[in-house]
């Protein structure tokens, strides 16, 4: 699964620019035509929507929204602010990502390539197909040059059978149903309407869509990567049993809409950062997060 989905950067202020007003994040009402989707497809899609408007721990209170405005408080103080609006947002810790996704498709393509890996290996591949392909956003070249040349230009950041694969069955799909190389269509989608056909998508989860909705089409979204979960887990703001989407549906719902999407930022950096917070980090480290929100 997508471990650094904090990599989608953000399309908000571009997408401002372009509307000449406030960019909307609240959920669409306007009715988009999506294809049928496939048996496999239905099936993420309903799996999905089980815990679409409810959390799957009703009796589980927290985080309250107190805590919440708490953590983002410290967090913000530690590492700096994620302003939405903030091109720079995404790229706090300096890491030389893409910085915008003008088509929803080129988040969901990115998304793919970092999945199951560290954003490092995304970028290099990312650099590979700007060099094999003339731009790693060409899709028609990618297209036309079958699983095999995508495979080898992705060979340098790992799962690149998988990846590519993945890619080329993903943009048959969106030209099959769309007659371009695009799905700027779900700007104008409801969440709903957006998440069932990112789920239609093959090889695409509940995860990657979920950033997708995130970072990219800017809706209330709470995704959970490997950083989130751990941190998660000892601040007790989920069951320790549950599973990262069962965490997801469960933060999702009692994360605050306001909070979102700095705390998903911060978490990350945190995650990465804090000597005890960080993977095998040392639990006797004074970290001023955990000793924050003890009681």
């Amino acid at each position: 699964m997508l471990r650094h989905i904090h990599v989608m950067a953000p399309v908000l202020r571009q997408h401002a620019q372009r509307t000449n007003s406030k960019p909307q994040v609240k959920a669409r009402t306007s009715s988009v035509q999506s294809p049928k989707p496939a048996p496999r497809a239905s099936h993420k899609w309903n799996q999905f929507r089980r815990y679409a408007s409810e959390s799957p721990y009703p009796d589980f209170q927290s985080p309250s929204p107190e805590e919440c405005s708490r953590a983002n408080r410290i967090l913000t103080k530690l590492h700096g602010a994620r302003d939405p609006l903030s091109s720079n947002a995404m790229n706090a810790d300096n890491v030389a990502r893409p910085s915008s996704f003008p088509d929803v498709l080129h988040g969901l393509v990115y998304g793919v390539l970092c999945q199951a890996t560290n954003e490092q290996n995304a970028i290099r591949q990312v650099h590979s197909l700007d060099k094999t392909f003339g731009s790693w956003t060409n899709f028609t070249s990618i297209a036309g040059g079958g699983e095999s040349k995508l495979k080898d230009a992705l060979a340098c950041g790992g799962l690149h059978e998988r990846k590519s694969r993945m890619i080329i069955r993903i943009l048959e799909q969106v030209k099959k149903n769309h007659g371009e190389y695009t799905l700027n269509h779900l700007f104008r989608a409801t969440d709903s309407e957006a998440m069932q056909e990112l789920l239609s998508y093959y090889g695409i989860g509940p995860k990657t869509a979920s950033c997708v909705l995130a970072l990219t089409l800017q809706r209330h979204r709470f995704v959970v990567d490997t950083h989130i979960y751990r941190l998660t887990g000892q601040l007790g703001w989920r069951p320790s049993s549950a599973s990262a989407e069962l965490a997801r549906a469960h933060l999702e719902r009692r994360i605050p809409d306001d909070f979102k999407y700095s705390l998903h930022l911060l978490f990350i950096t945190h995650g990465r950062e804090c000597p005890r917070c960080r993977a095998g980090g040392d639990r006797n480290y004074d970290c001023e997060l955990m000793r924050g929100l003890e009681g």
